[in-house]
């Protein structure tokens, strides 16, 4: 009798185990940076997100947080209502002052997730040949800080702006390179020496946006977002329930 009860207690205890590992929070805490929610999650939980938050069970709530994308590293802080991702990659070439910074487009909160977005406030940068004596529209300002003429426009932070040659708006770039990097606030400009080593962040405010189909699966459904073997999407439910 001893050993059918004890054969039936492990047993059960294993099912709850493995229940509870399947249960998904609504919320969590993550020391400062408060109470988080999807699609961030933690690693006590990490199939109940798309990003998962490193040190959040760090006993001392001041302890660094990071996230991992695209095999870099981040520091994540928070500024009220607001994520801010710190690439210390970026910030060192900043604080060095390197013009290579402005040399190429910044692309490293591109997600692979097909699922998931992250957006941030950027400024878009024309690069110029000195030699070329471009004058820009009206609205541009010039940076001579580096070799080649920085010209912008701190009207249009946009992520999603896209430049076509053919736009008569700015056919005097058709020669110069353009390249879009991140700001942390479109209220700031650079001042009146076109400083853009203290303009461009990065401490990135960034806003995380899921995508409808895998919305849909989590807050409606409870399910986990998954792609099925011919890489369409399918909404896994029934295995990670949420608490």
């Amino acid at each position: 009798m001893n050993r059918v009860f004890c054969t039936l207690f492990l047993s059960t205890l294993v099912l709850l185990v493995s229940t509870a590992k399947g249960k998904c929070p609504p919320s969590f805490e993550c020391g400062n940076l408060g109470t988080m929610h999807f699609p961030y999650t933690d690693t006590k939980h990490p199939h109940c997100g798309l990003l998962v938050i490193h040190g959040c069970g760090d006993r001392d709530p001041d302890a660094v947080k990071t996230i991992k994308n695209k095999g870099a590293w981040f520091y994540i802080t928070r500024d009220q209502n607001t994520i801010l991702f710190r690439d210390d990659d970026l910030r060192t070439l900043l604080l060095s002052r390197r013009c290579g910074v402005f040399s190429g487009n910044y692309t490293d909160l591109d997600t692979t997730s097909p699922f998931l977005s992250l957006h941030f406030l950027n400024v878009t940068l024309f690069l110029c040949n000195r030699t070329l004596n471009v004058t820009p529209p009206s609205t541009f300002s010039k940076s001579a800080i580096c070799p080649d003429d920085i010209f912008y426009d701190t009207s249009n932070t946009d992520q999603s702006f896209s430049y076509s040659p053919s736009d008569f708006y700015y056919h005097n770039f058709n020669a110069c390179s353009m390249v879009q990097l991140p700001i942390r606030d479109a209220g700031l400009v650079p001042d009146h020496n076109g400083n853009l080593f203290d303009y461009v962040s990065a401490d990135i405010p960034v806003r995380a946006e899921v995508s409808h189909d895998c919305s849909s699966c989590y807050y409606l459904r409870g399910g986990q977002c998954q792609l099925d073997n011919q890489g369409k999407f399918f909404c896994a439910q029934g295995r990670y329930l949420r608490i």
